[in-house]
């Protein structure tokens, strides 16, 4: 027995609501971990760094991220970013952060040293949130 073609239509549009948040999530994934990749901190490279990585001396930076989802603040520390997605469908708000009182100056840098972009550059990596939506989005499809 063959569906109606209401039901075909609220069945695909059921399909299509749960695959972009599939989707968003997948991406958002991708650009989190970025975010939160470690490199050990100028002490220990002798003064060199690789933009785009969080410094790593004695792990404050890194474990101040925090995400919260509608509002909540749901997970705290390097993988923060797992517990906001654990729970987010199509349509919520999700944020991921760093809230040490230097984070700013770090992504950023300041008139002593150069800023590690660590939010930039996994925002802006393999495309940018558009291109990485579309990869997310060929996993997805049928």
């Amino acid at each position: 027995m063959t569906q109606s073609f209401a039901a075909q239509v609220r069945n695909w549009s059921e399909k299509a609501k749960r695959n972009a948040g599939l989707v968003v999530a997948d991406a958002a994934q991708v650009k989190f971990k970025a975010m939160s990749r470690r490199q050990p901190s100028v002490k220990e490279t002798g003064g060199s760094f690789e933009v785009g990585k969080v410094p790593v001396d004695e792990g404050v930076l890194i474990n101040t991220m925090i995400s919260s989802l509608n509002g909540s603040q749901v997970g705290e520390g390097e993988n923060a970013y797992v517990a906001g997605l654990a729970g987010f469908e199509a349509g919520d708000s999700i944020l991921f952060a760093f809230t040490a009182e230097y984070a700013q100056a770090i992504e950023y840098g300041t008139v002593n040293f150069p800023g590690r972009f660590m939010v930039r550059e996994a925002l802006n990596s393999n495309g940018g949130w558009q291109a990485q939506i579309d990869l997310s989005a060929a996993k997805f499809q049928d």
